[in-house]
């Protein structure tokens, strides 16, 4: 429970922040106005009653002034409870709502304490029970409905019971003495009781304020954790569809691995198979499943190429192109395979192990062995024919000369490599001794085979010897047909 010291501060209608004695005063100011129509309407008529009991028996005058009064005051009280229900809540706390209310009661209080003392006969005892019985019933209902405020029921009491109550007692008779006795003895109960209704409806008030803390708080939370259950939801929704497009792309992914000719694997940090794609089979016998937990290097045909293979791919930055091995089959066969590979990573970044494809290129190995014996073969027979032999590229720069060759030009073929063809194919002509016509440049603009017009002389680079030679030119194409070269 808190005290009256305490003061969190808290959100009013209005929006504006108070401290809990504040929201305790607004609500107790709320409920006395809410409850004084019904008690404003109570004392009007209890007047419009007083007045037609004495109507015949008071003095005119008087009951004329007193009425007066009492119609202004009721007035005024009603039109300041009006004008509390239509003032705007965040406008409220700004004026003195407790301090006229308290006034109002202040002044009625004392109307019906001089009511005994100038409207009625003090010898006639039915008339003074008759207004001591409403007086005490007016003010028992005011302890009751305006016990919320602080000294609005004392203020009301006081006035009313006392004048009444000393002038019964002074008036002579007995019984009317002891009616007033009786009076201030009730006003005591009333005071007492106005005060222990107030610190009452004060702890009700406090727990009402409290529990609304409590339901704000629970509304709150209720909003939060309905948010909370959106939001979720939306999160539900969309790992819902991240799960069905993961799905859809490892169904992609499968189907693909499935249906490439090429095997792809991948292993963990330790090198071995966690996953193979079903063209595995066709590359090495092997099923998808007798392959998985299997390291690769009893795949290699010598172990140790496995750590050949993980510094080459260390090397190129954690990626291989076209890696040849021989792997070894399960039916103990060998073939070549190329592999490009790559490091792959977990979901924090560090390297989980390595990823790839083969391809078998044994037909591939085969047939550059094959080129390699042709190539192996016409270089022999080059080397062994009695004609010199100069090969150039598209650009007329030097690829080969046999040994002929060297000797007619003096150049070794090592030095004469890419060298444009005029500085080592240096040819005059016999009759004129000028620099005869450039035959590689005419057959390669021509595309035909075409002989040097005329008798060539060949000068020797090495010494001041001259050949006199006749010289074949031959266009070299390639697959489309186009010049790649030529042969001299």
């Amino acid at each position: 429970m808190l005290t009256t010291s305490e003061r969190k501060p808290a959100l009013s209608e209005s929006g504006v922040m108070v401290s809990d004695v504040e929201r305790l005063r607004i609500a107790q100011i709320d409920l006395v106005y809410r409850q004084a129509v019904p008690s404003l309407i109570a004392a009007v008529a209890a007047v419009a009653l007083l007045v037609y009991v004495v109507y015949d028996t008071a003095p005119r005058t008087q009951l004329g002034i007193w009425l007066i009064a009492s119609a202004c005051l009721y007035a005024l009280r009603f039109m300041l409870v009006l004008s509390y229900h239509k003032c705007a809540p965040e406008q409220r706390p700004q004026r003195p709502w407790h301090g006229l209310f308290l006034l109002g009661a202040l002044v009625g209080g004392g109307l019906w304490g001089i009511s005994g003392n100038f409207l009625l006969p003090s010898d006639s005892i039915a008339y003074q029970s008759f207004l001591v019985v409403g007086v005490t019933g007016i003010c028992a209902g005011t302890a009751v409905s305006y016990a919320a405020l602080r000294g609005v029921p004392q203020a009301f009491i006081l006035p009313a019971l006392i004048p009444f109550g000393i002038q019964l007692i002074t008036a002579g008779p007995e019984l009317h003495r002891l009616t007033g006795i009786v009076v201030l003895m009730f006003m005591v109960v009333l005071l007492v009781s106005s005060v222990m209704m107030y610190k009452s409806t004060e702890r009700t008030l406090r727990l009402g304020l409290e529990n609304e803390g409590l339901v704000q708080t629970l509304r709150g939370a209720k909003e939060k954790a309905e948010s909370l259950n959106s939001e979720l939801r939306l999160e539900v929704d969309e790992r819902r569809q991240a799960e069905q497009r993961i799905r859809a792309s490892r169904r992609e992914l499968s189907r693909i691995l499935d249906n490439i000719q090429d095997t792809y694997f991948r292993t963990d940090n330790a090198g071995n198979i966690v996953q193979v794609s079903a063209s595995v089979t066709e590359l090495l016998g092997y099923s998808q499943r007798e392959l998985l937990g299997t390291n690769l290097e009893q795949l290699f045909v010598d172990s140790a190429e496995v750590e050949v293979f993980m510094r080459a791919l260390e090397a190129g930055g954690g990626r291989l192109h076209g890696y040849e091995m021989q792997v070894v089959r399960k039916d103990g066969s060998r073939i070549w395979v190329s592999k490009n590979a790559q490091y792959y990573r977990d979901e924090y970044g560090d390297i989980a192990g390595v990823e790839g494809t083969g391809r078998d290129v044994t037909g591939l190995k085969r047939v550059e062995a094959a080129l390699r014996a042709e190539k192996e073969r016409a270089l022999v027979t080059l080397e062994a024919i009695g004609d010199g032999v100069i090969a150039t590229d598209a650009a007329g720069r030097v690829e080969y000369l046999n040994p002929i060759a060297e000797q007619l030009t003096g150049w070794a073929a090592t030095s004469a490599l890419r060298r444009p063809l005029s500085e080592v194919f240096h040819v005059i002509d016999e009759d004129t001794r000028q620099l005869a016509d450039d035959p590689v440049r005419a057959c390669l603009r021509s595309g035909q085979a075409c002989k040097i017009p005329g008798h060539p002389i060949l000068l020797s680079a090495k010494n001041d010897l001259e050949y006199s030679i006749e010289v074949n030119v031959s266009p070299i194409l390639d697959d489309d047909e186009n010049v790649s070269g030529v042969v001299l």
